[in-house]
């Protein structure tokens, strides 16, 4: 206790200089007459900017605005540093009424940052309508702090031009490992002198479908030291250095970080990618002849999933506005518009979206599985601090450095260390703990 004020005023330096340094600013949406003689209640909506992003909430604010006249609403766009930002306003005592939230919601929920909207959602929102393990990324000890519009997943696209030059069928949505493996190696392209100008996959297949998870959801300690994990590891190295059907560190480097375009070039056959590169992929591959499928099964089908949510902040002066504006985005216009960035998190309107877009690209009602699939990653305390230990002991194994079975031991203990730290020193701090 004695070293709060101390960290307080560390806190409100810190904050100036964010905002100084980062540029922090505000952007109106439509609204008539000046601000000092607009008698309507203000709110603050924090949300990350972008190419799709941008017109989508702005559009949206202006519709809510036009439904709800006494309330005048400011966008706060911010491109990159979103989390860093949000945080910079919260410890300089100037939080926004509203803040989008995805994985990072714990570290906030942890901290006492939002409004707590159970009684609000229970007798206002059919929960039945959304999928249990997405509405659980924002409940914190049997609390909502939280209401997701959206749904981020993974899902395989392939092309089918390629797939048809070897001979190939379009893959099920239940295929095995070994269905994946036979197909892969028909996929991949080699020169004269042997090597691999084409690759079947982008990268290796996802923990998830090995049964494997970095985090027990239960206690939010490490769960990666297994032979699930391991069993992951070998199979993407084998993969990669062996049969060559993967790239690996050294051939991602040369292929370079545009997925899509690696795809579009047939550089790969396959390529796992996530509903967040939807709004690109329609461009980027228009006039190909591509589909959609899962990911093979190992041991079980998974698909990684996430989600989006704008959150309310525990500090608003207008809670009942600020509901109001939290519920708007629940709608179907606002979901449906949000449809090519992540699928709607009421199952009604992603239903609708799948259904609408036919057989274009082929196989999508395939997508209809992929949400009942969902394998989110546990919104445990700091997760972004976490995870990254894991992707450092990670990259150590495909790099060969280390075996899978050092890494993940040392891994999960490097985890529970940190973990044992950070639950410490909010105890320390009085920091809320909704574990």
């Amino acid at each position: 206790m004695r070293n709060r004020k101390h960290w307080s005023t560390l806190l409100w330096a810190a904050a100036f200089m964010a905002y100084a340094i980062l540029g922090i600013g505000l952007i109106s949406t439509v609204g008539e007459g000046g601000e000092e003689n607009d008698a309507r209640t203000e709110l603050v909506l924090a949300v990350p900017s972008g190419v799709t992003l941008t017109p989508i909430y702005r559009n949206a604010v202006a519709e809510f605005e036009k439904l709800n006249p006494d309330i005048r609403v400011k966008l706060l766009e911010t491109s990159g540093k979103f989390y860093q930002k949000v945080t910079v306003m919260i410890a300089g005592g100037d939080p926004p009424d509203l803040m989008w939230m995805g994985q990072s919601f714990a570290e906030f929920a942890d901290r006492d940052v939002f409004l707590d909207i159970t009684d609000r959602i229970r007798k206002e929102v059919d929960l039945s309508l959304y999928p249990a393990e997405i509405l659980a990324l924002y409940r914190r000890n049997g609390r909502f702090y939280g209401l997701p519009y959206g749904i981020d997943a993974s899902f395989v696209i392939y092309n089918r031009k390629l797939f048809r030059e070897a001979g190939l069928r379009d893959p099920e949505d239940d295929w095995t490992f070994d269905e994946f493996l036979s197909v892969a190696r028909k996929l991949v392209k080699r020169d004269a002198e042997g090597r691999t100008v084409r690759f079947a996959i982008n990268q290796g297949l996802s923990y998830d479908v090995f049964g494997a998870r970095v985090f027990d959801p239960e206690t939010g300690r490490a769960d990666c030291d297994t032979p699930e994990m391991v069993n992951y590891f070998r199979t993407n190295l084998r993969l990669m250095n062996e049969e060559r059907l993967v790239p690996n560190a050294v051939d991602k480097s040369e292929l370079g970080s545009d997925i899509l375009g690696m795809f579009k070039q047939e550089k790969v056959a396959m390529l796992q990618c996530t509903t967040m590169r939807q709004d690109r992929m329609y461009d980027v591959f228009a006039g190909m002849d591509w589909g959609v499928t899962l990911l093979p099964k190992v041991k079980c089908q998974a698909q990684w999933a996430s989600s989006q949510a704008i959150c309310i902040s525990r500090e608003t002066r207008h809670p009942e506005e600020a509901w109001r504006l939290c519920r708007f985005f629940q709608g179907r216009a606002f979901q449906m518009a949000m449809a090519r960035r992540c699928f709607p998190a009421n199952k009604v309107y992603a239903a609708e979206y799948i259904d609408s877009r036919g057989d274009q690209p082929c196989n999508f009602k395939v997508m209809h599985k992929v949400l009942r699939l969902l394998t989110p990653m546990p919104r445990v305390p700091n997760l972004q601090e976490l995870s990254a230990v894991f992707d450092r002991f990670s990259a150590d194994v495909l790099l060969g450095t280390m075996t899978p079975e050092e890494a993940m031991r040392q891994c999960a203990a490097e985890i529970n260390r940190r973990r044992a730290k950070i639950l410490e020193h909010k105890k320390t701090a009085g920091v809320s703990d909704h574990e």
